[in-house]
């Protein structure tokens, strides 16, 4: 499964302000998503910006969005609602909120450039959301990928040449790096067994 076809891609704004909480569990939203990405099957890759929870912008015109899928669903959405209503709608699911450049950290330009300008608009949250906040931060994303990445080789069953569905183990360890001290375990019958 390649999971970025549904999820975070160049299309697609962050799963995390779409199907999660980008706000005040931002933390929690961002690390179950990665976990959920990486625990389960498929060919795990990181889109520019979920290691630190990038989220969508938000934008108060549509002057300062690049995407002509945005910019022609705007002009369609504000015959049938208000410019507030239609700019909230393009917010939600322009692709521009994945075309935006890294915020490495909270400067003007994010880290990015020295030039006040780039191709697109910078984030609209890069001054609170950027990777230099979440590795000074005492509950960092991207130290939880870090933890959870060093997780996927027991997720291999070295005698069976199988994935054996460690998630056993491997959840509870997520679930220990969140803070969420406890046994997880599931009881479950492999689909694959020795025999066949």
């Amino acid at each position: 499964l390649l999971h970025s076809l549904f999820t975070d891609n160049h299309d697609n704004s962050p799963l995390i302000s779409r199907a999660a909480c980008d706000g005040a569990k931002r933390y929690e939203s961002a690390c179950c998503l990665a976990a959920m990405f990486y625990l389960l099957k498929g060919v795990p890759f990181i889109y520019q910006g979920q290691e630190y929870g990038m989220t969508t912008a938000h934008y108060d015109t549509i002057e300062q969005f690049d995407d002509i899928e945005s910019i022609n669903a705007y002009k369609e959405f504000i015959q049938t609602m208000s410019a507030e209503e239609a700019i909230e709608k393009v917010n939600f699911g322009s692709r521009d909120n994945t075309r935006h450049p890294i915020a490495w950290d909270s400067t003007p330009t994010g880290g990015f450039s020295t030039s006040n300008k780039a191709w697109i608009a910078y984030h609209s949250r890069q001054q609170e959301v950027n990777l230099e906040n979440d590795l000074a931060a005492e509950r960092s994303i991207f130290r939880f990928y870090q933890a959870l990445f060093t997780l996927l080789p027991t997720a291999f069953d070295e005698h069976a040449h199988r994935i054996s569905f460690g998630l056993r183990t491997a959840f509870t360890a997520a679930m220990n790096l969140l803070g969420l001290e406890g046994d997880y375990s599931m009881d479950y019958k492999p689909l694959v067994t020795e025999e066949g």
